[in-house]
């Protein structure tokens, strides 16, 4: 096998260089405790018997990945850890070797990147082989062996070496032409580079030009919002002067000192804005150095003249702004002196009235020291009537007790009594003799009887009494004790008051000795503010001269400038010199690159004639070889057209929101050719793309837009990680909403409409957000928050608490600006004051019952809120209502196509038609399904928001019907069967031998001649009993039995049968049908039967329908997405059964219509029926059949149990939403 190299003398010479550093290199990894990394130093191929051998020759033990793909046919050979060397002759990392053998066309190899490095080499196979990938020490052998093996050699060798030394000769013309492409891919690469570092280092000027300025700026609004807190805060001073009458002349202090404060702060803005000055100038100077280097400079140069601009406007703003304060000042320090000498005459009314407090205090403490007094002596009577209550109920107790004790001494006498007179009786009885002593004795004993009771009675009404008084008692001490305690905390009340009254006293002393020393403090400092004024005064005259000055030098700066844009207009012209010799470079380059494309064209013709059997490779390696070249002719092309593209690199100067009333929208400004694109608008996040552009550092940012209530959450503006050369603005939505994009000069606005039924009237007033805003104020068209609706408005502003008397207008509503983070612009000719007690009300309904309580009213302009009468906003709404109006009729309709994608333009025509102006009409274009609508502006407007709003999808319901019967049906019958015959006849000898009856013959009278005759009877037996149960081929089964005598003369057959029969069945049928929302959908499926009528003109035939339908109308809830359908559902059905008397069947229906309401994906059952039908019934012999045991032999039981049910099941599913928002 003989192996030749691919890279000649010099390859084999960088192959020994690598070997060597690789030599050095190892060791020192090795030191370094670190992996070598495998270099691949060269790619060599050799060919022997059909077979190519490559070697991939590398500088460390490979680790590899081998695969094998097709269409090509290609091996890829992945080397882990390792690297291209840098003399393997890699062009843009790729390098290529041609083989152009029998079994290999050509082999790259290039590196991947990663955390660690790969290189990859494709082996391009000619033809169809197999291949085999081994390592051999450092090195990686690839073999390639063809399927089909390679022509003989013989006759065409000289032939082959022709071919090959023109494919050779093809090959050098194609290095030729590569080298002089690349010459001029080289040269216009210089030239471009060149000029791109022309213009990077002009935009690094620029840049720090601006920087500058923008510190300058930063410098000059800081010193501005320093003034400004100065005066606020002096402004809060004189109004705490207002409220608090004790430190009055304190406040005038403070204020005076603020003043010089707002004075030194006014003196640092001047020194700010010459430094300012001083950086300009600086700027200036270095945008002039720029001018020449690039075409930037004109922009740098406009921006330092709108700077120039904008430091004149500050100067003379902040010169007019230092001479209003001096004036406000002075204004409010004779104010304070005022205040303050009626705050004093206000202390001195408070002081007598203090004393008159104190002296009514006194009176009122010695009222309750005598009513102390007089408690105490109520309470002492108390305490005394009390203890005499006591006494008195003690002997109240005594009393009762004594009482108790008689009444049981009575009752002890009356029981002796009645003793006595029970001897007595029995005395008298046996004493019959002295009879007359008895009975004068009984008499006595029933006098002392009466006279007993009669003392009983007594001491019970004595005791009744006692009671009665001891209960008296009883109530008058709770009286007596209630009237204690509500004496001792009237006490105790007294003695708190007496305290509080003596803690009073000391306090308005001290409240008079106090306001006496701030008299006398306030009276001092008011003749020291009267001598800062004159000080402020003459620092007023100052400032003014100091501006004058500022204004000459801003009128020499803006001549500068112009100076400067002179030579930004030259420096602009030079860089397109530059650009047009880099294009005519390029041109150039194309023209050799054709060149070389004719030549290898000729080449590849040439070879073509002297290819034989090499035909196949040498055209491949010419064609190879012209599409490199081409290839890098069109890079070289599009390398230089991306340059030029890049020199016209746009650039992005606004990303702002705009609350345009029914759309929300983002404000995009782009200086440049680059076209906003959106890629992205699905869900709660849009995104739009700016390709080719740039975007300032401070544009890098997101905007919080939530207060405004719209769809758009925030805005966000940034440069793409992936491709410095994009921009992106992504929005966040709150609910997904639809969006337009449109454009008006360089301005591009995407709007989102807001949710339906949110307007600009029902929602509140929010803060200005954080950052600028497009538009200045809201169109003088729209209402005014005065003519807003009477409907109730929902305040959302933080409540705050409001207690003032006599306050200044323009303060208080200051203040309601501070709270409410909003700006606020009041005329000076507004003056009144307010006297208001409000308590935890939000401060933007504060602000509407304060104007409105003053006649006044307000207008929302953008970001600020501007102040003015009601009738002078009400006359300009007018005055603005009369100027449209006049527009509107001198403005002359304009056509406008609008294209519906959803709606149907004829239908859509007639909700438009009233929305159009007297001069307006609408026209259907049929073929596109568009409107077209020649109108006013303003009146087309309204039509193309309404059509958006409307040619929207409609959504799409799935509506699915399950009729479901199920039928069970069970049945059970038992019978039975007996009879026989029995004959004494002479015939079969066995007559009876008597004259009569000489022959007998008993049988059963019931006969069956249906019943096969079975047994050993020749004849159908004639049953006694015949109730068999139904039984026959498929149902039931019998059992019989014959008895019989030898003879035949006697026989008796019995057949028992039984049968059962049980099934149930269960028919499901499911139409399903989706139509559109509010769209009536019908499916139906079925035969017609035919029916014969006989009529007056024959016998006709009609069909009648048996079919399975579904007829729904779906409605949508917006609100829920609950599905609200009218339904018919029918199954009717042929009865084969029940035929009529021609034949014809019957039909089964079954039907039902409803409307219901449904949720999303849920089943209901919308109907149902439900049959069952029990039958029994008992066939029998009457008496025989009720006799126990036997009586089974004279009877047939059945019974039946028939269940049929049908239910009516519907589904609903929305398959497309469209634009439902669901809740």
């Amino acid at each position: 096998m003989s192996a030749h190299p691919l890279n000649s003398t010099s390859a084999r010479r960088r192959l020994r260089f690598a070997a060597i550093l690789a030599a050095l290199l190892v060791p020192a990894a090795t030191a370094a405790a670190s992996p070598a990394r495998n270099r691949v130093v060269s790619v060599e191929a050799g060919e022997h018997a059909g077979k190519t051998t490559i070697a991939i020759r590398g500088t460390a033990t490979p680790t590899f990945t081998v695969y094998k793909l097709g269409s090509p046919n290609r091996v890829v050979i992945d080397i882990a850890n390792a690297e291209l060397a840098a003399d393997v002759g890699a062009q843009d990392g790729i390098a290529t070797y041609d083989v152009n053998t029998w079994g290999v066309g050509q082999v790259m190899a290039h590196a991947l990147g990663g955390a660690r490095s790969t290189v990859r080499v494709v082996v391009g196979m000619a033809r169809p082989g197999t291949y085999d990938v081994r390592a051999v020490g450092h090195d990686v052998i690839v073999e390639i062996a063809p399927r089909d093996p390679p022509p003989a050699a013989g006759a065409n060798a000289s032939e082959l070496a022709r071919a090959r030394a023109d494919a050779k000769r093809a090959r050098a013309e194609a290095a030729r032409a590569r080298k002089a492409a690349a010459e001029a891919v080289a040269r216009a690469e210089a030239s471009a580079k060149q000029a791109r570092q022309a213009e990077q280092k002009a935009k690094q000027e620029a840049f720090a030009a601006r920087l500058e300025a923008s510190q300058a700026r930063a410098a000059a609004r800081r010193a501005r919002d320093e003034a400004d807190n100065a005066r606020r805060a002096a402004e809060a001073a004189l109004a705490a002067a207002n409220a608090k009458a004790r430190a009055a002349a304190d406040e005038v202090k403070r204020a005076e000192a603020l003043r010089e404060e707002a004075e030194r702060q006014l003196a640092a803005a001047r020194k700010a804005r010459r430094s300012a000055q001083q950086i300009a100038d600086a700027s200036r100077a270095r945008a002039e150095r720029a001018a020449a280097d690039a075409a930037k400079a004109r922009a740098d140069a406009d921006g330092a003249r709108r700077e120039a601009r904008a430091l004149e406007a500050r100067a003379q703003a902040a010169a007019k702004a230092g001479r209003d304060d001096a004036r406000a000042l002075r204004q409010r320090a004779e104010h304070a002196a005022e205040r303050a000498e009626r705050l004093r005459r206000a202390a001195e009314v408070a002081l007598a009235e203090a004393q008159a407090r104190r002296a009514d205090a006194e009176r009122a403490a010695a009222d309750a020291r005598r009513s102390r007094e007089a408690a105490i002596a109520a309470a002492r009577q108390a305490e005394v009537r009390r203890r005499d209550a006591e006494q008195r109920r003690a002997a109240a107790e005594e009393a009762k007790a004594r009482a108790e004790q008689a009444l049981a001494e009575a009752r002890a006498r009356a029981a002796r009594a009645e003793q006595r007179a029970k001897r007595a009786a029995a005395a008298a009885k046996a004493r019959s003799a002295s009879e007359k002593r008895a009975v004068e004795a009984e008499r006595r004993a029933r006098a002392e009887a009466e006279r007993l009771r009669a003392s009983l009675d007594v001491a019970r009404r004595r005791v009744a009494e006692l009671e009665s008084e001891n209960a008296d008692r009883r109530a008058q001490l709770v009286r007596l004790k209630a009237q204690a305690a509500d004496s001792a905390a009237e006490l105790e009340k007294l003695r708190a008051q007496r305290q509080r009254v003596a803690e009073e006293i000391a306090a308005l002393r001290a409240e008079r000795d106090r306001l006496h020393r701030d008299r006398e403090a306030a009276i001092a400092r008011a003749e020291q503010a009267e001598q800062k004024v004159a000080d402020a005064a003459k620092a007023k005259r100052a400032a003014e001269s100091e501006a004058a000055a500022a204004q000459a030098e801003a009128r020499a700066r803006k001549q500068e400038a112009e100076r400067a844009r002179a030579e930004a207009e030259r420096a602009r012209a030079e860089a397109e010199r530059a650009r047009a010799a880099a294009r005519r470079e390029a041109d150039a380059a194309k023209a050799r690159a054709r060149r070389a494309q004719a030549e290898a064209a000729k080449a590849r013709a040439e070879a073509a004639a002297a290819r034989a059997e090499a035909a196949k490779t040498r055209a491949a390696a010419t064609a190879r070889a012209a599409r490199r070249a081409e290839a890098a002719a069109a890079r070289a092309a599009a390398d230089t057209g991306d340059r030029r593209e890049a020199s016209r690199t746009a650039a992005v100067r606004l990303v702002d929101y705009d609350d345009a009333g029914p759309v929300a929208r983002v404000v995009v400004a782009v200086d440049g050719a680059a076209v906003p694109k959106v890629v992205a608008a699905k869900g709660t996040k849009a995104v739009l793309e700016i390709a080719g552009a740039a975007i300032p550092a401070e544009l890098e940012r997101t905007l919080d837009t939530t207060r405004f209530g719209g769809p758009i959450t925030a805005v966000s503006s940034y440069r793409d990680p992936r491709d410095p050369n994009k921009v992106r603005v992504v929005v966040n939505l709150s609910t997904p909403a639809r969006s337009v994009l449109k454009r008006k000069g360089n301005l591009y606005y995407w709007e989102f409409a807001k949710p339906t039924g949110a307007t600009a009237a029902a929602r509140p007033a929010a803060p200005a957000p954080a950052g600028p805003t497009v538009a200045a104020s809201t169109p003088i068209t729209s209402k005014t928050v005065a003519q807003s609706s009477r409907r109730r408005k929902v305040y959302r502003g933080r409540k705050i608490d409001l207690d003032f008397k006599d306050a200044d207008i323009h303060n208080l509503l200051r203040l309601l600006a501070d709270v409410g983070g909003v700006n606020i612009v009041v005329p000076d000719e507004i003056r009144a004051t307010v006297t208001v007690r409000l308590r935890n009300v939000p401060w933007d309904q504060a602000l509407e019952v304060i104007l409105e309580s003053k006649g006044l009213w307000y207008r929302r302009e953008g970001t600020l809120i501007r102040v003015a009468p009601r009738k002078l906003l009400d006359a300009e709404d007018k005055a603005e209502a009369e100027r449209i109006a006049a527009l509107a009729r001198a403005e002359a309709p304009e056509p406008e196509i609008f294209t519906l994608n959803y709606a149907v333009a004829d239908e859509m025509k007639g909700r438009l038609t009233p929305l159009l102006s007297p001069k307006g009409r609408i026209e259907v274009d049929k073929r596109t399904n568009s409107l077209i609508v020649n109108d006013i502006s303003a009146h087309r407007r309204r039509i193309i928001d309404l059509v958006s709003r409307l040619d929207t999808q409609t959504p799409q319901i799935q509506i699915e019907a399950r009729i479901v019967e199920a039928r069970s049906s069970f049945s059970r019958e038992f019978g039975v069967q007996w009879g026989g015959r029995g004959a004494a006849t002479q015939a079969r000898g066995n007559a009876t031998g008597l004259i009569f009856p000489s022959d007998i013959e008993i049988a059963g009278a019931a006969d069956d001649t249906q019943t096969n005759s079975t047994g050993v009877a020749a004849v159908p037996s004639d049953f006694a009993v015949n109730l068999p149960a139904a039984i026959g081929s498929g149902a039931g089964g019998g059992l019989g039995f014959s008895f019989g005598s030898v003879g035949g003369n006697f026989n008796i057959n019995l057949r028992l049968s039984a049968a059962e029969d049980q099934g149930s069945i269960r028919i499901v049928s499911a139409p399903k049908i989706t139509t559109l929302n509010n769209r009536k959908a019908d499916i139906s499926q079925g035969v017609s039967i035919p029916i014969s009528v006989i009529s007056a003109n024959g016998v006709q035939t009609q069909f009648v329908p048996a079919d399975l339908s579904l007829s729904v109308t779906p409605h949508v809830s917006q609100r829920d997405c609950s599905i609200a359908m009218d339904l018919a559902v029918t199954k009717n059905e042929a009865d084969f059964a029940n035929t009529g008397a021609r034949g014809d069947p019957s039909i089964l229906r079954k039907e039902a219509r409803t409307s219901i309401l449904v949720n999303d994906g849920e089943t209901a059952v919308i109907g149902g029926i439900y049959t069952r039908s029990t039958s029994w019934s008992r066939k029998k012999v009457p008496f025989f059949a009720d006799l126990p045991v036997i009586g089974w032999l004279f009877r047939n039981k059945s019974e039946s149990d028939e269940r049929t049910e049908v239910l009516v099941f519907i589904t609903p599913k929305i398959t497309n939403r469209a634009f439902l928002r669901c809740e």
